[in-house]
């Protein structure tokens, strides 16, 4: 027993003496951060904040694989290893969501959807494409097609293209499951949690499961927004990519509304975050509502 309590001692002694030799590492810092930008977009400004967030990422991750350092990390993530670089970019990414985060975009999707719908019913068969550009754990896409099937019941005949895309696959794995716990559906209302989940219990812990015929109505990719073309070959009307670019830098953020708007159809709409406003810099979109656009016909 007091073997196994100092080789606990001794595992907890490393890790903190990797994480404080990675926090102080302002050169393999850096290199790190010019792997992530050019792997997924994501800038990171080499600040105290941003090393002591890397270090804390990433120590773990280094740890578990008997990394010793950033270089030998760096060198790894280079030779092209895609499971290494794909937990390289999971550990750094940010998934911060939840069910109607900023409700006033939904309130706005609700009152447009009607004018889309009475454009689109002049189809032979009608359809409507939706891209959600950054799903998470799949809070924004499962919200966006409880907002749609709302305010448009009569969609028996259409055909609804609806594509969720991450760069993360392991949080875009969970979306596609669809599965919650009852802190994360608490902000859904409760006619809606009713009608578009099932409920399980396993060890008393109850979850919330979103019904296989809504959940498969969205199409789960992986997809990476710094790519420098989308492999798109019809047009969305709605699009949704919001609290991702705050991570890229201006440029890059720019470039990625850009291929967005393009990738919409003429009068389509592209819901950003409210503080990516400032990024939606394109002749192809005009101001629609507060951080949403609509493409020039």
């Amino acid at each position: 027993m007091h073997e196994n309590i100092a080789s606990i001692e001794r595992h907890l002694t490393n890790s903190r003496e990797l994480l404080q030799q990675l926090q102080h590492d302002d050169f393999g810092f850096q290199k790190m951060a010019l792997a992530l930008k050019e792997l997924a977009g994501i800038h990171m400004i080499p600040n105290e904040k941003n090393r002591c967030l890397m270090a804390g990422r990433l120590s773990s991750v280094l740890f578990k694989s008997g990394i010793r350092d950033y270089s030998e990390y760096h060198r790894l993530i280079r030779s092209g290893n895609a499971a290494a670089i794909q937990e390289f970019i999971s550990a750094l990414t940010t998934n911060t969501t939840e069910f109607f985060r900023e409700a006033r975009h939904f309130e706005v999707l609700r009152e447009l959807l009607p004018e889309l719908a009475a454009a689109k019913r002049k189809q032979l068969v009608p359809e409507i494409r939706i891209w959600c550009a950054a799903a998470s754990t799949g809070q924004e896409p499962y919200t966006i097609l409880m907002t749609l099937l709302e305010s448009l019941p009569s969609l028996a005949d259409w055909q609804i293209r609806f594509l969720a895309t991450d760069i993360d696959q392991t949080v875009l794995a969970r979306a596609a499951a669809g599965v919650y716990t009852a802190a994360e559906v608490a902000g859904i209302p409760p006619n809606l949690r009713q009608k578009y989940f099932s409920t399980r219990t396993s060890d008393k812990v109850t979850s919330y499961v979103v019904l296989p015929q809504y959940r498969n109505m969205i199409r789960f990719a992986p997809m990476n927004l710094s790519e420098a073309s989308y492999p798109f070959q019809h047009r969305f009307d709605i699009a949704f990519c919001r609290n991702v670019l705050i991570y890229f830098d201006r440029d890059s953020a720019g470039k990625v509304i850009e291929k967005i708007a393009s990738h919409l159809n003429p009068g389509g709409f592209l819901f950003v975050g409210h503080s990516e406003t400032g990024l939606t810099k394109t002749s192809l979109l005009k101001p629609f509502a507060n951080a949403i656009y609509r493409r020039n016909p």
